[in-house]
């Protein structure tokens, strides 16, 4: 679990808000994969829900739940999940919205936080454009201690730069730990997409 201090925006309390809601709607919100089902790590059922703290700080809480293991739930792979922000679910140009701000997650440490958004003054986002590319991963890198019946809470916090429309992408996603594990090297899937505005609560 990252840990900073919240300064004057109260933070703490809108995510303890946020989870408890969240906690008590689980049936709402709970749903199978759609576009994932080709793969078999995305979770079995899921609740997404998006917050604000006075329009300065957004929150994106998601619950997720695994009822069988899958392959990549092992040594030697990372586990994570990609919230990727675009203009729209249709149109996959990046949009810069947001500043990615923090992470709380409760999968099994230690974490992985990576994080590629778009700096001016970094120039490997003029060398290698991709990797700036308004996206922060966030999950485990021990996928193989990750419980079946159990829900995780995976929870990205992001400064917001413009009060824009944007779309959020969710994506899980296995990768090796080191270039000597067996492929594929990347695998990846869309669970859902909202298409929402920076600064405001709900999608």
């Amino acid at each position: 679990m990252q840990t900073k201090k919240y300064k004057g925006i109260g933070i703490s309390l809108v995510l303890a808000v946020g989870v408890l809601i969240l906690m008590a709607t689980t049936s709402k919100y709970a749903c199978a994969a759609g576009t994932c089902d080709t793969e078999d790590f995305y979770p079995s059922s899921y609740y997404h829900s998006k917050l604000t703290s006075e329009g300065q700080i957004d929150i994106i809480i998601t619950g997720n739940l695994w009822t069988k293991k899958s392959q990549y739930f092992a040594s030697g792979y990372y586990f994570s999940f990609d919230f990727y922000r675009t203009v729209s679910c249709t149109d996959g140009s990046d949009k810069d919205v947001y500043d990615y701000y923090d992470y709380y997650t409760d999968l099994p440490a230690p974490h992985r936080e990576n994080v590629e958004e778009w700096n001016p003054w970094n120039p490997i986002c003029y060398i290698v454009p991709r990797v700036c590319n308004e996206e922060v991963e966030i999950g485990t890198e021990n996928p193989q201690n990750i419980q079946t019946g159990v829900w995780y809470r995976v929870v990205a916090y992001f400064t917001v730069k413009k009060h824009e429309s944007y779309a959020m992408h969710i994506e899980p996603e296995v990768e090796p730990a080191t270039t000597i594990t067996p492929p594929p090297w990347e695998e990846w899937c869309e669970l859902a997409c909202y298409n929402t505005r920076a600064g405001t609560t709900g999608w």
